[in-house]
């Protein structure tokens, strides 16, 4: 089976961890911060304990039992920096997370492609940064991709995918399946700086398609998941809360105007 890495343990990081173990996968998230060995214990009892919590309330919905979420759990691995040659050498699909700069994702990628296979598909998760600039900086860009998850990735389902003009079609299709195969609603998006930079001329046909999409896929998820979307706007964190309430209030404005 695929086998994924997450490179960085933030909140991107760990929601990757978060929706591939779920969906049985094996993933690997790597703290790409060198840390005192207790520093690194401590973030990763952390994460796991995050995870678990999280876990923990679809268990208490009646989603899944505690076996499950156990075993969910022990797909994960959240590994120091010393670890992350090994990991990397038998990734399939790399998620970069790591902190949105330039220079971060540069650092990223270049540790990455060291130890990484030539056909690994190496993807952004970037909200700001083009796809054409990002592959630039990996050693196979035609296994290079932006994929961008909304925040908290294990809650939203969109996944806006954009290629760069280098990008082999084979690795769209590829993650495409991949994400999909995790529940994920994929949407593919132009490599233009009209959609990821402002200041440029915005190609409104990619938008478009884009936004509405994104607001089909809420929707049919919103309609789906009620009760578990209750569950997170009473549990999660008051950001996480006030996007939940607002596609609910979009959700329930929608029904009202084809009533």
């Amino acid at each position: 089976m695929t086998r994924i890495v997450a490179l960085g343990a933030g909140r991107m990081g760990r929601g990757i961890g978060h929706v591939f173990a779920y969906a049985g996968y094996h993933v690997d998230v790597i703290d790409f911060k060198a840390r005192p060995r207790e520093d690194g214990v401590q973030l990763r009892d952390a994460a796991l304990a995050e995870i678990g919590a999280n876990l923990g309330l679809l268990r208490d919905l009646g989603v899944l039992d505690e076996a499950q979420r156990q075993a969910i759990l022990g797909r994960i691995r959240i590994l120091p920096l010393e670890d992350a040659p090994a990991a990397l050498a038998v990734g399939d699909v790399i998620f970069e997370s790591v902190t949105e700069t330039l220079d971060a994702k540069r650092d990223a990628f270049a540790r990455a492609c060291a130890h990484a296979r030539a056909d690994a598909i190496i993807a952004s998760t970037t909200s700001s940064m083009l796809a054409d600039d990002l592959a630039a900086q990996v050693t196979h860009p035609a296994c290079f991709i932006n994929a961008h998850f909304l925040n908290p990735a294990y809650l939203i389902p969109l996944v806006e995918v954009s290629p760069a003009k280098v990008t082999a079609e084979s690795t769209f299709t590829s993650i495409k399946a991949l994400l999909e195969s995790a529940g994920k609603v994929v949407v593919r998006c132009a490599p233009s700086p009209g959609w990821w930079k402002r200041g440029s001329p915005r190609p409104r046909t990619s938008i478009a398609r884009c936004a509405r999409a994104s607001a089909r896929a809420t929707r049919r998820w919103a309609c789906a998941s009620s009760s578990t979307m209750a569950a997170w706007t009473s549990c999660t964190t008051p950001r996480n809360r006030w996007r939940v309430r607002s596609v609910r209030r979009a959700t329930s404005r929608r029904r009202s105007s084809s009533a």
